[in-house]
């Protein structure tokens, strides 16, 4: 979420969220765009917050998806990801992160604080 948030405002826009799918591979119409805003913008504020981002990803991104880019970026195969798989796996996706806002989403994503996010804070 933090990734996509490029103001830092905690909410994303609608370009924000466009951006985001054009750096994932989906190229999205404004047509497209103001139907994904509608169906997950629960509260009606033209942005997407963090709980409707969750709903939004859980609901179009199938479990299996989430299984296979878990173990793409586990890249030691220790069922967890540091701050640097994090990084290179963003990295890949055409995400570059600084160092301060990629601590802020370990902050966010290690809820166990054991310093990485295993699958079930991956998901």
């Amino acid at each position: 979420f933090d990734g996509f948030d490029d103001d830092g405002s905690g909410q994303i826009s609608a370009e924000e969220l466009r951006k985001a799918l054009r750096s994932l591979g989906v190229n999205v119409s404004v047509k497209e765009m103001n139907l994904l805003m509608k169906r997950f913008d629960h509260n009606g504020d033209q942005c997407i917050d963090f709980q409707e981002f969750e709903d939004m990803v859980k609901e179009l991104i199938p479990p299996p998806e989430f299984d296979a880019s878990f173990e793409k970026m586990d890249l030691n195969g220790d069922k967890t990801l540091d701050a640097e798989e994090i990084r290179l796996g963003l990295q890949e996706l055409g995400i570059d992160m600084s160092e301060e806002h990629l601590k802020r989403v370990m902050a966010v994503a290690d809820t166990s604080g054991d310093g990485t996010v295993d699958y079930d804070e991956f998901v």
